[in-house]
C-alpha cells in the first residue's frame, strides 16, 4: 500500500508536507481550492510520469509548466515529491523477492527548473527499512544498482552521453527486466495505480460510444472500456458481476441486467429494464445512472489496482447511490486495495471512522496543511454525532467556519 506522501512547492503545498495515509480508505475532505485535488494530481503525476503519458507532456502540455506547478517560483527552482509504500505492495505481484531486493521502496521525484519552458529531474529509490539505496540519477547522469531475480545486484553507471531522456523519468525507461529486476517490479507496481476524475457524459463521451474490445483488466480514467471490463467481469467473476446487478436493483427496482449491443467488433452497454420491450442503449441511459454503474465497475472488479482514488465520486447521484457506494467499501474493504475519496459528500462521511478522514485547509500564507483527528478529540460528543455531522458543524474542520 502507499503509505506516505510528501509534497513540496507543488500546487497548493508550499512547504514541505508529509500526508500519511491509512491502509484501506482515506476520505479527503476541505472547502474548494483546500488542496484536494491537487493531493491527488501528486498520484497521477506518479502513474503518468512511469505508466501513463509521460511527465513532458503532463507538466508542460496539460499542466503549464514548472512556473504553474510550483507553488512559489520565485522561492525555489525544485518541486518535491516523495512515494513510500510498505512491504504488502509486493504481494500482489506474482515474482518473489529476496531479503536483499528492494521490499519497502521509497520513489522520490525532483523536478528542476531549468530555463523559462525546460526542465530536468532527479530520481532516487531506496529502501525505507535498509536504507539501501538503488536508484540516484540527475539530470540522467548516476548511479543505478539493480540485479536479475535472486543474482544479487550490481552497479551500474549512467554516463552523460547515455540515451535516457532528461525529461522523462528514468523508471519510465528502464525495461530490461532481467537487468533491473527490483526497478522494473516497482514500475509495474506503480502502473497499477488510478485516478478517476468526474467521467465525461455527454452526448457523445466514450462511456457512450461504441467500444472496441481490448484485454485491459480495469477501467481506465475516461471509461472508454467500459464494456470490456463488465464483460470480463461477468465472464470470469459471475458472483461479482451479480453482485453489482443486484446493487443497481436496489436502487432501481425497473432493473433486470446490463445487456451489450454489439455492432461488428464493437460494442455498447445497454440497460434491460421490466415492462419494457427494447433495450436502454448506453446514448440514452440517465448521466447519474451510467456514473454509477462506471463506479461500480471499478469497485466490483476483482482485478481492482491496489490504489484507486476517485475525486468526488458523489456528483451527479442520487443520495442512494451515493450510500450504497460508502456501504459497499465501509463492508468489503480488501486487503490488497487502497482507496482515496475526495469528497464534499456529509452523507458519504457518515459511512467512514474520524481517523480515515484527511482534512484539508490552506493557513495564512495560502499553503494546504492536511490534518487527521481520531475519536478521543471528541471525547465530550458522547458518539452522538457521525462524522460527517461533525464536520457540517465545523468542528472537524475544512470548512469556511
Amino acid at each position: 500500500m502507499l503509505k506516505r506522501v510528501t509534497l513540496e512547492n507543488f500546487f497548493s503545498f508550499g512547504r514541505k508536507t508529509e500526508i500519511e495515509l491509512h491502509p484501506n480508505v482515506n476520505v479527503l475532505v476541505g472547502i474548494n481550492g483546500s488542496g484536494k485535488s491537487n493531493f491527488l494530481k501528486a498520484i497521477q503525476l506518479l502513474y503518468e510520469g512511469i505508466s501513463g503519458k509521460g511527465l513532458e507532456k503532463l507538466l508542460l502540455q496539460e499542466w503549464g509548466g514548472f512556473d504553474t506547478v510550483a507553488f512559489n517560483k520565485f522561492l525555489s527552482n525544485k518541486i518535491q515529491l516523495s512515494f513510500e509504500f510498505d512491504r504488502n505492495v509486493f504481494q500482489r505481484n506474482e515474482k518473489s523477492y529476496e531479503s536483499d531486493n528492494l521490499s519497502c521502496p521509497v520513489y522520490e521525484i525532483n523536478i528542476h527548473k531549468a530555463g523559462d519552458l525546460n526542465y530536468y529531474l532527479h530520481e532516487r529509490v531506496y529502501d525505507s527499512v535498509t536504507k539501501e539505496e538503488f536508484l540516484n540519477i540527475k539530470n540522467a547522469e548516476g548511479f543505478l544498482k539493480d540485479g536479475a531475480e535472486n543474482q544479487g545486484n550490481e552497479e551500474f553507471t549512467m554516463p552523460k552521453n547515455s540515451n535516457l531522456k532528461t525529461f522523462e523519468l528514468v523508471l519510465r525507461q528502464l525495461y530490461d527486466q532481467f537487468s533491473y529486476f527490483s526497478i522494473s517490479s516497482f514500475r509495474e507496481i506503480v502502473s497499477e495505480l488510478r485516478v478517476y476524475r468526474q467521467f465525461d457524459l455527454s452526448e457523445n463521451s466514450p462511456p457512450r460510444k461504441l467500444q472496441s474490445y481490448s484485454t485491459e483488466k480495469v477501467l481506465n480514467a475516461n471509461g472508454d472500456n467500459l464494456c470490456t471490463i463488465l464483460q470480463n467481469i461477468e465472464n470470469n467473476h459471475i458472483s461479482d458481476f451479480e453482485s453489482l446487478m443486484r446493487e443497481i436493483e436496489q436502487i432501481n427496482p425497473m432493473f433486470k441486467r446490463i445487456g451489450f449491443a454489439r455492432l461488428g467488433a464493437d460494442s455498447q452497454i445497454t440497460l434491460i429494464e421490466k415492462h419494457l420491450n427494447k433495450s436502454i442503449r448506453a446514448q440514452h441511459i440517465s448521466d447519474g445512472t451510467l456514473r454509477y454503474i462506471l463506479l461500480l465497475s471499478i469497485l466490483f472488479n476483482p482485478d481492482q489496482n491496489f490504489l484507486v482514488a476517485l475525486d468526488e465520486p458523489e456528483q451527479g447521484l442520487h443520495p442512494d447511490m451515493m450510500n450504497s457506494i460508502a456501504e459497499f467499501v465501509r463492508n468489503s474493504q480488501k486487503e490488497n486495495v487502497q482507496y482515496l475519496f475526495a469528497t464534499h459528500s456529509p452523507l458519504f462521511l457518515n459511512r467512514f471512522e474520524i481517523e480515515e478522514i484527511l482534512i484539508f485547509e490552506k493557513d495564512k500564507d495560502n499553503q494546504t496543511q492536511v490534518k487527521v483527528k481520531s475519536e478521543e478529540d471528541f471525547e465530550d460528543w458522547n458518539d452522538d454525532y457521525l462524522a460527517g455531522q461533525l464536520w457540517l458543524r465545523g468542528a472537524l474542520g475544512g470548512k469556511r467556519w
